[in-house]
């Protein structure tokens, strides 16, 4: 499984994305909850992701 968290001020994020869908393999999507309102990555978000993945830091 790959896991994308596409950064929605980066240029190249729907690029990456593309070739990863390219190769034959749909990623899971990690949309808005890394990121605040600046595109600036969070620590709330990665907490987030995480916790949803079941794991320990």
């Amino acid at each position: 499984m790959i896991t994308i968290f596409p950064n929605p001020n980066c240029g190249t994020s729907p690029n990456r994305l593309a070739l990863i869908r390219n190769s034959g393999v749909e990623p899971e999507v990690v949309l808005d909850i890394l990121v605040d309102q600046h595109g600036t990555f969070t620590k709330e978000g990665g907490e987030v992701v995480i916790n949803k993945k079941g794991l320990r830091v």
